[in-house]
């Protein structure tokens, strides 16, 4: 079979970043599935005009949203992504060539965080996540919030390029995020 890249993604009130995202994984998608928890924004238009299959939620919970993401693709091949995140040109190329490996089942993935329009270069922000998997190999843990892929093999290498986030925005959209989060 050839290797299939579904990239997955829930959203809520997304809109601000979701073009750039989206469009940062065209090149290299198969498919983009999106599942939105209720937005009040034009976060489903934009997605639509992305050409991403957009289905509603009936549930904010974070964990089953993205499984129903995962039971929607078709790909061989996940990979989780956020709204606020991006691919870099250099990552869509390495995903590329990571996933005609046959003796690996998941990718690690480093996060270049942004506060501000600015990368981070030190403190606690330095972390790295399993956000590339064959989809008949992981699973999403069904949790509320910071949910994460369980994967059945051990056979995971951590890719070089990291992706691009950028969660800390500004002031307003950063307090209401925790707020939420709260």
């Amino acid at each position: 079979m050839k290797n299939r890249l579904s990239v997955i993604m829930v959203t809520k009130d997304a809109q601000e970043l979701l073009a750039s995202s989206l469009m940062s994984v065209k090149k290299i998608a198969f498919e983009i599935i999106l599942i939105d928890a209720g937005s009040r924004d034009n976060t489903t238009a934009v997605a639509r005009q992305c050409n991403a299959k957009v289905y509603i939620a009936r549930t904010n919970h974070l964990g089953h949203n993205k499984t129903l993401a995962l039971t929607k693709a078709k790909g061989n091949w996940i990979l989780m992504l956020d709204s606020d995140e991006l691919v870099s040109p250099a990552l869509q190329r390495e995903i590329c060539t990571s996933i005609r490996r046959k003796s690996v089942d998941g990718y690690v993935i480093r996060f270049k965080n942004h506060y501000l329009g600015k990368p981070l270069q030190y403190g606690g922000e330095q972390y790295q996540m399993l956000r590339l998997f064959r989809k008949n190999i992981g699973a999403i843990k069904k949790v509320a919030v910071h949910e994460n892929v369980i994967l059945k093999s051990d056979r995971i290498v951590v890719l070089k390029h990291p992706i691009l986030h950028f969660s800390y925005r500004s002031l307003v959209q950063m307090y209401r995020k925790f707020t939420n989060y709260a």
